[in-house]
């Protein structure tokens, strides 16, 4: 494995071009920690850019392959690209201005491999002639093709390998037979494909190349992707960790075979295997395929699977981020509020806070929010000076006398007539988030088990999600009929006591 700079070996092991002797540990360099992918301790730098662990980002490394592989998610791809090429000459198996294959370029650019790949799979044979209607050729012996005879190719899913089917009518004399199309096979057919055929295909060449689906080399992401847990029992490594050190130990492996010469069904065997790591390093999940485990028998969780789902980084750790100055809550209509009005109710208020600087102007009132503190509405949280630092109220005996300097920012409460955003999801459209007045209710917030309302308009929610019930809504079945009732209880909030689910 490599970073950034120049490798070479030296007693197996692979180091920096560079590097002192006194850094030559195998521990260190060349490993799936190394240091030049950045550090998680405070107290080391990075080798790369010179950072601690909290300002390092960390540093992509990467795996040469010794022989290319598939990359999953292109193996379809992979073989559409075959029916449209001959094997032998990485020519398109139709003419481009055969009338047929300028009718599937007309289509979207988007659709234009599956549309090439319908008239050119129908072509037994290379031979990029252009004839007319009645069948005669109109080019030159110079556009011929090779006028190989092309297989049939299908996709062996389990074994993750693609298998192309001779009809044994070639001028090879072999006969019907199958013959395994290796990554490396494919390689060799993809990067020989011209730039304009690779466009009529729907490639763009600024941005993609036929040969780009083969894996040559393997990213490794950094240790802060991967993070090792150090325990009583000594030092855990990630899922990731262990599918990349699987990596490592096939593709040496590999090299060793290549060197030795080893006979060609044993270079296979580690092919499949190198390409099984791989697969499941990208996608522990694949239909027909057993998934990769750890010695106790627990799938590891791999790209994909950080990924997707609601739990996964997009929709758990960016679309799905917690807000600051936000509640979430269960709603019911009022009669009571004015249209362009909000209730909200006094417990979600104590923790909703505005940040409001001091002036000259309101010293005094914040000077009275501050006195009341966080359990008292009005009151504010915290107080923030210039310089950073800030003031947690909940942990001051005295409030009222923490001094108040014109720049500071004191956190209240939201109060009456506050402008606040008003949201309910799914947002699909505009009026799904809107601006309201704030009306601060005098209810008291409780948590409510969605059984002892049955049929209630509610959701069950737990005080861990932030899900909260401000105003009941209830129906209350009777044996003929029901009627529904918006319960107002008009009494002190409890501070911070709460029913939980």
């Amino acid at each position: 494995m490599s970073v950034t700079t120049e490798l070479k070996f030296e007693n197996g092991v692979r180091i920096p071009a560079g590097v002192f002797e006194a850094d030559t540990d195998p521990n260190k360099y060349g490993g799936v920690n190394d240091p030049r992918m950045g550090t998680l301790e405070f107290r080391e730098s990075c080798k790369t850019c010179k950072g601690d662990g909290k300002n390092c980002p960390g540093h992509f490394g990467h795996i040469e392959l010794a022989r290319p592989v598939f990359h999953i998610g292109f193996f379809y791809e992979i073989a559409q690209v075959l029916d449209c090429v001959c094997y032998k000459c990485s020519k398109l198996r139709l003419h481009k201005d055969d009338p047929a294959l300028r009718s599937a370029m007309r289509g979207r650019s988007q659709n234009r491999l599956r549309q090439v790949q319908g008239v050119c799979k129908k072509m037994k044979e290379c031979n990029p002639v252009l004839k007319n209607e009645t069948g005669d050729q109109i080019l030159s012996d110079v556009d011929v093709g090779c006028h190989h005879q092309q297989p049939k190719y299908s996709i062996e899913k389990k074994k993750l390998r693609i298998t192309a089917k001779f009809s044994g009518d070639d001028d090879e004399d072999q006969g019907p037979r199958d013959e395994i199309f290796t990554a490396e096979r494919v390689y060799d057919i993809f990067k020989n494909i011209s730039e304009e055929d690779a466009k009529i295909m729907g490639f763009n060449q600024k941005y993609a190349r036929p040969e780009w689906m083969i894996l040559r080399a393997l990213p490794v992401p950094p240790p802060h992707v991967r993070p090792s847990v150090i325990g009583g029992s000594g030092r855990c490594e990630d899922d990731l960790t262990h599918k990349i050190i699987n990596i490592i130990t096939t593709n040496n492996k590999m090299t060793d075979a290549i060197e030795r010469g080893d006979l060609e069904h044993k270079r296979l065997e580690l092919d499949e295997l190198m390409q099984y790591h791989v697969a499941t390093l990208f996608d522990n999940e694949i239909n027909g395929l057993p998934p990769s485990t750890q010695k106790s028998g627990r799938p590891l969780k791999t790209i994909r699977q950080r990924l997707k789902g609601k739990e996964g980084r997009v929709r758990g750790n960016l679309m799905g981020k917690r807000v600051d100055f936000s509640a979430r809550s269960v709603i019911t209509p009022d009669p009571n509020l004015a249209l362009d009005q909000v209730g909200v109710p006094r417990t979600i208020a104590l923790n909703l806070t505005f940040p409001e600087r001091v002036t000259r102007l309101n010293i005094n009132k914040m000077h009275a929010l501050v006195a009341n503190g966080p359990r008292v509405h009005p009151g504010a949280n915290f107080v923030r000076r210039p310089d950073g630092s800030q003031i947690n109220l909940k942990h001051v005996e005295e409030p009222e006398n923490v001094r108040l300097d014109v720049g500071y920012v004191v956190e209240r409460h939201i109060v009456d007539d506050d402008i606040v955003l008003f949201n309910r999801q799914p947002s699909l459209h505009k009026m799904s988030i809107m601006g309201h007045r704030v009306k601060v209710l005098p209810y008291v917030c409780v948590l409510v088990r969605a059984y002892e309302f049955e049929s209630a308009n509610c959701i069950t929610c737990s005080w861990n999600n932030t899900r909260i019930y401000t105003q009941m809504h209830t129906r209350m079945h009777a044996q003929t009929h029901a009627r529904t009732q918006v319960l107002h209880i008009p009494i002190e909030p409890l501070g911070d006591v709460t029913v939980q689910c």
